[in-house]
């Protein structure tokens, strides 16, 4: 008996392994083999047709029936009554579902093709375009999203056609009974009017050891403590709060680069107020240029000495060998080590080993360049710093498309 399913690999050319039989039983029009060849690559595959594709399949053998019947020595009637097929088909899974994965600790989005569906991650994605992250796995249909609470929300409030898991509707109660009543679980920074306390926090982060607003809040930061009390918002709004540095603080819990125009990175209030709360500072500038020495002079007025800071980076251009010897002359050249608090790197050049080998963590990033350098700097660079959360940019390095 000839199946279908062999008829479909010898009118493409090949056998069941996809390997080229010589030569097919007969030509089929342009439009016909179009259809016939993604039907054997899925046959390859270990996919059985569809019933609507089985159904495509019939009309293509019955326009070509004559041709059927003299080379396979057919009873035609009898084959279109019953077309002998191997497999049964393929049922497509339709099925709408959105459950938690353990294993992978993210929440799966399963659904056919859905423009619906489609449009409301979207739109999610514009709304949050800051946030919104996801994998799309095409052989599974699943939308993959991490599970944390922002995405938790949006998916138990949106898709109501979707069986949804009894775990992620029970975590969206908890959230929501949570929001009803900040003040008993968010983590806050608060003050009684004496001094700055954490509230809601695990017994192993410390009470702030800062008493300047601006540096219990960064240093809250990084604890992933971003919400704080009325009598905080009442002295962050006072004229007497520096605006750049408010604004700084609105932006610090999120990934994108908090940008800043030439003339204002250098502002020394708010520079003097990140580098002096931080431990690890990393500069990223043009190694040919005069950017050197003028942040070298800034820290030397900011009574840091040339032995917290270490340049990684020598320039090869003659025509800028001044830079190298401006590093020798002020003994900026050292070793990384503890000591270190100020890194500068060249971000033409590919992160420093050494950074990455010891893992060094910065709590602060600094990356002088426009708009026009973005297309130097190196990938170990763009990939290094879209994996920083404190970057202060003088460009949106995080939207520009060759990134």
């Amino acid at each position: 008996m000839k199946y279908v399913e062999d008829i479909i690999l010898e009118l493409s050319g090949v056998n069941q392994n996809g390997l080229w039989i010589g030569r097919k039983p007969f030509e089929l029009s342009k439009f016909d083999l179009k259809f016939v060849d993604s039907f054997a690559i899925s046959l390859i595959e270990g996919k059985q047709l569809t019933e609507p594709q089985r159904n495509v399949v019939i009309k293509i053998l019955l326009r070509n029936k004559s041709r059927l019947s003299a080379v396979y020595n057919l009873d035609i009637d009898s084959f279109f009554s019953n077309p002998p097929w191997k497999n049964p088909p393929r049922v497509i899974d339709k099925s709408k579902k959105i459950y938690i994965n353990h294993d992978r600790a993210c929440v799966c989005l399963k659904s056919p093709y859905d423009q619906t569906v489609i449009d409301k991650i979207k739109s999610f994605g514009k709304e949050n375009p800051h946030y919104l992250r996801y994998q799309f796995d095409s052989n599974t249909k699943m939308y993959i999203f991490p599970l944390d609470e922002k995405h938790v929300k949006f998916l138990a409030t949106n898709f109501d056609e979707f069986e949804k898991d009894s775990e992620i509707l029970e975590i969206y109660e908890k959230i929501k009974k949570i929001e009803s009543e900040p003040e008993k679980y968010i983590p806050m920074i608060c003050f009684d009017g004496d001094k700055y306390f954490y509230k809601n926090t695990h017994a192993s982060i410390p009470q702030p050891s800062k008493d300047e607003l601006f540096e219990v809040l960064l240093e809250a930061g990084k604890y992933g403590i971003s919400v704080w009390d009325d009598n905080i918002e009442q002295m962050l709004n006072q004229d007497s709060f520096c605006p750049m540095s408010k604004r700084f603080i609105l932006h610090s819990h999120l990934s994108s680069p908090f940008l800043v125009k030439n003339d204002e990175i250098n502002n020394i209030g708010l520079f003097k107020k990140l580098i002096d709360s931080n431990d690890k500072v990393l500069f990223i500038i043009n190694g040919n240029h005069q950017e050197l020495p003028k942040l070298i002079s800034q820290l030397k007025d900011l009574n840091y000495n040339a032995d917290q800071i270490s340049v990684l980076f020598r320039t090869s251009n003659p025509k800028f060998n001044s830079v190298n010897e401006f590093i020798k002359e002020k003994k900026i050249n050292n070793k990384v080590s503890d000591n270190i608090k100020f890194f500068f790197v060249d971000y033409a050049k590919p992160i420093t080993k050494i950074i990455l080998e010891n893992e060094i963590n910065f709590d602060i990033v600094f990356l002088y360049a426009n708009e026009f350098d973005y297309g130097l700097i190196s990938h170990t660079t763009r990939t290094f710093l879209l994996n920083c959360k404190n970057v202060v940019s003088t460009f949106d390095f995080s939207m520009s498309k060759i990134w």
